[in-house]
């Protein structure tokens, strides 16, 4: 018998849903003046892996512009960090950013732990 999946939620997971976790983004592409209901704005595709809560999220879009700079040079890679927030400036919202973790033994030891093959 064939499995079936429900369709995806209308929340999708945000930055902000990770904050201080340590995340493995497998980049599976940047998608350039993606559209939106907004206009037009860079993105990156993903595959989250909290290792913290050991859930995964595939196909997930964001367009936080410094979590996309971060991650569009490293397509067809995994990057080991933690979600942050960055400075805000002139009354603007603080920026999601990304923390290396990928020189943290500890934190390595954990991705590996979780991922395994998986990646």
């Amino acid at each position: 018998m064939k499995e079936f999946e429900s369709p995806a939620s209308k929340d999708s997971l945000r930055p902000g849903d990770l904050l201080g976790h340590l995340v493995a983004f497998e980049v599976n592409g940047f998608k350039p003046l993606f559209e939106t209901t907004f206009g037009p704005k860079d993105a990156v595709e993903l595959t989250i892996h909290d290792i913290d809560t050991e859930s995964t999220y595939p196909g997930v879009l964001w367009f936080s512009t410094a979590i996309v700079s971060a991650l569009k040079p490293k397509v067809d890679s995994v990057v080991l960090a933690r979600i942050g927030q960055g400075e805000g400036r002139h009354g603007q919202q603080p920026p999601w950013i990304l923390k290396d973790a990928s020189a943290d033994l500890e934190s390595v030891r954990k991705a590996n732990a979780y991922l395994g093959d998986a990646v």
